[in-house]
């Protein structure tokens, strides 16, 4: 469960709201989308729900029950797909190395993660957060530079996926075959107020 009550974010340096009194609650199996222009404040929403945004102020509760996967919009990690892997039940997750079309052989690799292609990094991953068995995800972009065969697997795991999912994504395909709970993010009079319209 991911419960945000009353949260506001402001820009330090700019003295200007990303986000003001937003209450959201997200139960186990519910998928909720940030959308809008760039700048507007969704990746930081994102990093802001994990405390990581430290150079905004951030009011208001955050209550997340269980543990979270967070993939960032440019994925980094510093060690070997080997090293990522590390420790994780990767035979346990056979039937969705096929489907992304990884060899198993290769979670075990010395190839440094930072030589992959920006696709694989995103595959390699959310793979790996997926070992972690994790209540929420928190994804910023996932389908970035993805080809069409892992764009589908990434479209029927969110659909079908036990947890709770806040996303990130301009794809209005997979918006629409996920049908997840919208939160359009706005700035509005040159940039000084904030709005969030949400449908489904």
């Amino acid at each position: 469960m991911l419960e945000l009550r009353n949260l506001t974010i402001q820009l330090d340096r700019e003295d200007r709201y990303l986000v003001k009194d937003l209450t959201l609650s997200l139960a186990a199996g519910e998928k909720a989308v940030l959308m809008g222009e760039e700048g507007n404040g969704k990746s930081t929403l994102l990093k802001a729900i994990l405390h990581q945004a430290g150079w905004c102020t951030v009011t208001g509760d955050i209550r997340l029950e269980g543990p979270v996967g967070c993939l960032s919009q440019f994925p980094s990690f510093d060690g070997t797909l080997a090293d990522l892997f590390d420790g994780l039940p990767v035979w346990n997750y056979t039937d969705v190395l096929t489907e992304l079309g990884i060899e198993y052989g290769r979670l075990f690799s010395s190839q440094p993660f930072s030589t992959l292609s920006g696709g694989e990094k995103v595959r390699y991953f959310l793979l790996s957060l997926l070992m972690q068995d994790p209540d929420i995800l928190l994804l910023d972009e996932p389908g970035n530079d993805l080809d069409i065969e892992t764009l589908d697997w990434l479209e029927r795991f969110l659909l079908l996926c036990p947890q709770t999912v806040l996303f990130v994504s301009h794809d209005e395909t997979l918006i629409e075959h996920v049908h997840p709970t919208i939160l359009h993010l706005e700035q509005l009079h040159r940039k000084s107020l904030p709005r969030i319209t949400r449908s489904s």
